[in-house]
């Protein structure tokens, strides 16, 4: 890791004590993710704060195909801190956690093909993140089945059976250093678009950058 790139980390955990609220969090770290990209060579698909699924809830922020879950800071302490951020709040019936995310975000995408909704599930990555420590989460394969749909927290499924053989698998990693490392590497691995009806649209629809420079110059 270059100089530049290094005093941008430094500065971000000097002045992390300042921060107070989950937003403050998420501001912060997203300066920090944009200017690491940019340093790093690698580019950062932002698609905003507050990313609402058309399948039920609202991610903090979208890099690529990692769905972030921010918290105030110290948050994953405790059990019950990281257990919100990947499940929702216990005491709401309602609230999402990354879990649902993953899933909603995916039924977004894919929602008439089991094998293309399987790939397209595993090939996102959820994180949470609390100014100190991350939560790693996804979908990986498994020779056991598990239930995808949650009600009131994930949509119906339509024609995509929602028994997947998949495994639901948490990594939490407390050292910053060490979880920031494996967020990049995440970050760089999932730069490429997915080939999907939605993905397809975006990149290359009616309405896309590509298409409108293409007739242009016609």
């Amino acid at each position: 890791m270059n100089s530049n790139a290094q005093k941008l980390i430094n500065d971000f955990v000097t002045t992390r004590d300042s921060l107070h609220k989950e937003e403050d969090v998420r501001a912060g770290f997203t300066t920090v993710l944009k200017e690491l990209s940019s340093v790093m060579g690698f580019d950062l698909q932002l698609t905003g704060h507050e990313v609402v699924s058309t399948h039920g809830g609202s991610a903090d922020s979208v890099y690529n195909n990692v769905i972030f879950e921010y918290k105030s800071p110290h948050k994953f302490n405790t059990k019950h801190g990281i257990d919100e951020a990947v499940f929702g709040r216990s005491t709401s019936l309602t609230d999402r956690g990354l879990f649902h995310y993953l899933i909603n975000f995916t039924l977004d995408e894919n929602s008439n093909y089991d094998d293309e909704f399987s790939a397209s599930l595993k090939s996102k990555i959820g994180v949470g993140f609390d100014g100190y420590k991350f939560v790693f989460c996804r979908f990986i394969d498994s020779e056991d089945e598990i239930e995808l749909y949650c009600k009131d927290k994930t949509s119906e499924f339509g024609k995509i059976n929602s028994n997947a053989k998949l495994k639901f698998e948490v990594d939490e990693v407390d050292d910053f250093y060490a979880g920031l490392k494996k967020l990049l590497l995440v970050l760089r691995s999932t730069t490429r678009y997915r080939l999907s009806g939605k993905t397809l649209l975006t990149k290359f629809g009616p309405s896309s950058a590509l298409c409108k420079q293409s007739i242009s110059k016609n």
